[in-house]
């Protein structure tokens, strides 16, 4: 062959090639490069996940401190002297305030299903604040049950059981509260970062 046509054919068969390898080239770099962005686009959206994540149950804890606080409050409304004065001046039947004890009790069973479940760790002084409010009941029970004009020594007796049994909710119950506030501060830190 002539060596005129072969270098022809060479230089027909390179300029041809040229295209395709730079074309090969360019494709395998982008597969690369998109392979990369994918890979950092999925864990730019996992992180972002795990974050709204993290920040809906911190949200959902705070709104479960809220609601603790507030049937707290409840309690230490209704583990009282002021309570108990309130009941024993409307001189409520015994059966009327057993349904006021009812109640509360539901209210008992929700806060300690809420601590038990999201902060076992204080669940020992939801313990302690049920036991108070059945003292308190059972005082206030035989309170109802005495008329203050013939037995004054035994009613004062009874309201000084009332007073101890309020004043110990009364503790229980801020230092619930206590606890709560510093895990409550955790969580909003937590946010703040």
């Amino acid at each position: 062959m002539d060596p005129e046509i072969i270098k022809y054919i060479v230089l027909l068969i390179t300029g041809a090639a040229i295209p395709i390898i730079t074309s090969l080239i360019s494709n395998y770099t982008q597969r690369k490069r998109d392979i990369l962005k994918y890979k950092n686009d999925r864990v730019s959206e996992l992180e972002k996940r795990e974050f709204e994540e993290k920040k809906e149950y911190r949200l959902f804890l705070i709104k479960s401190i809220e609601e603790i606080i507030g049937l707290l409050g409840i309690f230490d409304h209704s583990i009282s002297i002021t309570s108990s004065v309130i009941h024993s001046r409307k001189k409520l039947k015994i059966e009327e305030y057993d349904e006021v004890y009812q109640k509360e009790v539901e209210q008992l069973i929700k806060l300690k299903s809420i601590i038990l479940a999201r902060f076992p760790d204080f669940y020992d002084t939801v313990l302690k604040i049920d036991g108070c409010h059945n003292r308190y009941w059972g005082e206030q029970r035989l309170l109802l049950l005495n008329d203050i004009k013939t037995e004054l020594n035994e009613f004062q007796i009874k309201m000084d059981r009332i007073l101890e049994v309020a004043n110990e909710t009364t503790e229980e119950i801020n230092n619930l509260i206590a606890k709560l506030r510093k895990y409550s501060e955790s969580i909003n830190n937590k946010n703040a970062t």
